[in-house]
């Protein structure tokens, strides 16, 4: 919970997520942490994959999620077969590493803070997302 107090009250500009899959409950606890961000006027970019890269039986999961971030005016970015899972708060901060953050997590997942324009950088170059 510490990464989403972090990303929400420090973020000044942009706040980038990519999370290659989302689930509605995990969506909700995050929605009320990226708000206090975009109410200081930061923009917040959630990176996903496509509804279509989804096999019919988890497509409606999806739709309840995307439905929340649309709902609380979060840009939404799909990209097909990206598997990668981080996010960069103001072109500066990442945090990188094996948990979804808009989805399930697991105990043994873990996440490294870095702290790199240039590492920043060739992470939204690599999403495509700028």
């Amino acid at each position: 919970m510490a990464l989403t107090i972090g990303l929400s009250a420090n973020a000044k500009k942009e706040i980038i997520i990519v999370s290659p899959f989302l689930r509605k409950r995990r969506t909700l606890q995050m929605v009320q942490y990226l708000k206090i961000a975009s109410g200081k006027k930061a923009k917040v970019i959630i990176v996903t994959r496509p509804k279509t890269d989804f096999k019919e039986k988890d497509q409606t999961a999806l739709d309840n999620a995307l439905e929340l971030l649309q709902q609380n005016d979060i840009r939404i970015v799909f990209k097909s077969n990206i598997h990668q899972k981080f996010a960069i708060m103001d072109q500066n901060i990442i945090w990188y590493g094996s948990i979804n953050l808009l989805s399930y997590g697991n105990a043994k997942e873990s996440m490294m803070r870095i702290e790199s324009p240039n590492i920043a950088n060739e992470l939204i170059k690599r999403i495509g997302e700028t």
